[in-house]
């Protein structure tokens, strides 16, 4: 399961690099704004309560960000002021992680607050790790909280009825991964502006026939997202295709089925080989050693919507520029997660309401988010001038230190102010993705989560043959034909039949349960 976590915390890495804003929540208050919101008790922006003062202790993995107790002391004066409660971080090192949370979740250690990644939440929830939030959490209790994160996002991640844990970078369409390229490339060719699946193939291969120095394309693996806005998006019950998920989810059927035998698929490897075969994929074009675009050594490479901005804001290549290209513009986006990290509290809190009263206490006024999140205003961040949506390092610091101070454990897009990089139209795009108003294709899995334990063995196979089988397919290194058979032979005798049809066990007791 490693590898899955470590992508849930690159793609949580990558969408907090790009600091998005949707509009700040009904019960969010900014510089002024409406008045602050009462929290569960009433209290939330009113002064202390009566009850007594609690310390609520969190475990993270990593390294305490830069200026803690400076950050933590000013945030702490502010909520036990306001609701009689500070806070408290434990911080474990990456590689000791899996080994320490565990022990202590299983030790029954008084803890208020836990990160885990969303695939290990049935799982973990199985095991009675958790305590549910239902209890506190209601549009009457927690407006801050649900100002932010919708009660509909807690009621599509529960399990058995259970409002299980606080996900961080809600996500309301999955919008970060996008085409980006060299612009002055593409001008050097006389082409337009990219906007379809063929332009971007056309001037990829003028890159392979005229840059005899360059790889034409990196970063190529999460390439099938940008398909999906030219066939239509596929949905995983389990783990999805970045790690080796075969479970495929109809819409409308709601059966699951083989991935791997879907129009989809061959879509992909077949626009994988063909770009291989022009050269437009390299051996290196989905390695660590594949040269990064803002070198200026390759033509393209998938990332978020905002790195080309950032790219060309520090770029001192001469002559060279960085452009975004959204394949399909037109096309609905989709949603098929809330978020890839999670904050659950372990059934060993002896305060889990006041962890609940501080998370809505946190959302439900922006001063107290950006100060967690971003530290003191005027020592480690400011407003650019006549600008009140971006922030930028205060004048005489060194930009090196920014973000000086990062909690992304709690980061959320709703709230978190733009970069100096960031333009007006990457802002106005960046907003439009993260409003609830904006259309989606929405998952018929949103808020399942698969307990891979009943097929601990065959998924473990199934991950084998993907590496060994499936991985060239999908890098356009092999031919189709013969390769594309033995991935599917090698796939049924790791047991693929067996792990879909426990995925779809699962899928629809989940569903039923869900009264669907």
């Amino acid at each position: 399961m490693k590898k899955i976590k470590v992508l849930a915390l690159v793609i949580a890495l990558a969408m907090i690099m790009a600091v998005f804003i949707g509009c700040t929540g009904a019960g969010t208050t900014k510089d002024g704004e409406a008045g602050k919101q009462d929290g569960i008790s009433g209290q939330n922006g009113k002064g202390a309560t009566d009850e007594p003062a609690v310390e609520i202790k969190m475990l993270f993995p990593g390294a305490p960000p830069k200026d803690e107790a400076m950050v933590l002391g000013e945030m702490n004066k502010k909520s036990l002021a306001e609701i009689n409660t500070t806070y408290s971080i434990e911080w474990v090192p990456w590689g000791d992680w899996d080994m320490v949370h565990n022990t202590k979740l299983q030790s029954g250690e008084p803890l208020d607050g836990v990160l885990i990644f969303d695939p290990l939440l049935a799982q973990m929830w199985v095991s009675g790790a958790f305590t549910p939030l239902n209890e506190w959490i209601s549009p009457e209790k927690t407006p801050g909280l649900l100002s932010v994160i919708p009660l509909e996002v807690f009621e599509d991640m529960s399990i058995g009825g259970n409002y299980t844990c606080f996900p961080s970078i809600v996500s309301f369409q999955n919008w970060y991964i996008a085409a980006n390229i060299r612009k002055d490339l593409r001008e050097k060719y006389g082409m337009k502006p990219i906007t379809t699946l063929e332009e971007l193939e056309e001037y990829l291969t003028k890159v392979a026939e005229n840059e005899p120095d360059m790889v034409p394309a990196s970063a190529i693996g999460t390439l099938q997202h940008i398909y999906g806005r030219v066939i239509g998006y596929v949905f995983f019950a389990g783990p999805g295709y970045l790690d080796g998920g075969i479970a495929m989810v109809d819409p409308d059927t709601h059966k699951v089925s083989n991935y791997l035998e879907s129009e989809h698929f061959k879509f992909t490897i077949q626009t994988s080989r063909r770009w291989y075969e022009k050269g437009i994929f390299t051996p290196d074009s989905n390695t660590p050693n594949a040269p990064t675009l803002e070198s200026g050594r390759t033509g393209f490479a998938t990332h978020d919507i905002t790195m080309a901005d950032s790219w060309n804001y520090s770029n001192t290549l001469e002559g060279v520029e960085f452009e975004r290209v959204i394949i399909n513009p037109d096309a609905i986006g989709f949603r098929d997660f809330w978020g890839n990290n999670l904050v659950c509290i372990p059934h060993s809190s002896r305060h889990p309401e006041r962890v609940v009263r501080w998370v809505d206490w946190l959302y439900g006024d922006w001063d107290n988010y950006i100060l967690l999140l971003y530290g003191i205003k005027g020592v480690h961040w400011e407003y650019m001038e006549g600008d009140t949506e971006r922030v930028q390092v205060p004048a005489g610091k060194d930009p090196n230190d920014y973000p000086m101070w990062h909690m992304w454990q709690w980061a959320q897009g709703a709230l978190d102010p733009f970069r100096p990089t960031m333009k007006d139209d990457t802002i106005a795009l960046l907003k439009k993705f993260r409003s609830m108003d904006t259309p989606v294709v929405k998952s018929p899995t949103l808020g399942f989560y698969a307990d891979l334990k009943p097929v601990e063995e065959e998924w473990a196979l199934i991950r084998e043959a993907w590496e060994k089988y499936g991985q060239p397919l999908v890098e356009g290194r092999v031919p189709i034909e013969g390769n594309y058979e033995k991935l599917l032979e090698e796939m049924k005798k790791a047991g693929a039949d067996k792990f879909i049809a426990e995925m779809q066990r699962q899928y629809d007791d989940w569903r039923a349960s869900k009264g669907k």
